[in-house]
């Protein structure tokens, strides 16, 4: 796992919750220059930016063997400077992908501005149309959206360079659905495929409903 598996260290068995380091991707987003872009481009010192993650989560138990892995969302980065960051080739803009999930709210009503969301990379969607995964997930299940797939290059590499990514929750010109890959190519790419189309090594990505709100 990218967010690295421990033990609880209240002495809580793993069964009543497992606990995840974020620190690696914390490094992953500093490296890329997420502390240069946050706060829409007015930026901040990387040991602040650093301290605004938490250095570790409890992982609901409902997602235990589900949701697995951690992605660190970032909202106050512009689309533009996630797409050059991540350094991605795209085929199709990311601005004109409409979200069919409305986006995380706070206590306040507020469009959240950053969260940790626990997610599965779409590995047990393999093969299954976006249509099939959209109809089929759980009631505490969201698929991502445009803005958590360009997330995804900085956090995910390993991932992204066995399989494609399908972000089912959201839709490009009504027909098509928005993917990342990468595989053996020199860049990430971002691009948009029917949703009746299935292949073997491209799945849909889908997040718990519950996240880790931090701003």
């Amino acid at each position: 796992l990218d967010g690295r598996l421990v033990l609880r260290d209240d002495g809580v068995p793993a069964t009543a919750g497992r606990v995840l380091e974020t620190a690696a991707l914390v490094e992953r987003l500093i490296k890329a220059g997420y502390h240069k872009a946050t706060d829409n481009g007015k930026g901040m010192k990387a040991s602040v930016y650093r301290k605004l993650w938490p250095k570790t989560v409890v992982q609901p138990l409902a997602y235990v063997d589900r949701f697995d892995e951690l992605l660190l969302v970032d909202h106050t980065i512009a689309i533009p400077e996630l797409v050059r960051m991540a350094n991605f080739y795209l085929y199709i803009q990311p601005e004109a992908c409409d979200d069919l999930v409305p986006a995380p709210l706070g206590k306040d009503g507020q469009p959240v501005s950053r969260y940790l969301a626990f997610v599965q990379l779409g590995k047990k969607n393999l093969n299954r149309t976006i249509e099939e995964c959209r109809k089929s997930f759980a009631l505490d299940e969201v698929g991502l959206v445009t803005v958590e797939g360009l997330h995804l290059p900085i956090q995910h590499e390993s991932y992204l360079r066995q399989y494609a990514v399908d972000l089912s929750a959201s839709a490009y010109d009504g027909v098509r659905a928005p993917y990342v890959d990468w595989f053996a190519d020199a860049l990430p790419r971002f691009d948009a495929d029917g949703v009746r189309h299935s292949y073997p090594l491209c799945g849909s990505a889908s997040r718990g409903s519950e996240i880790i709100i931090l701003s």
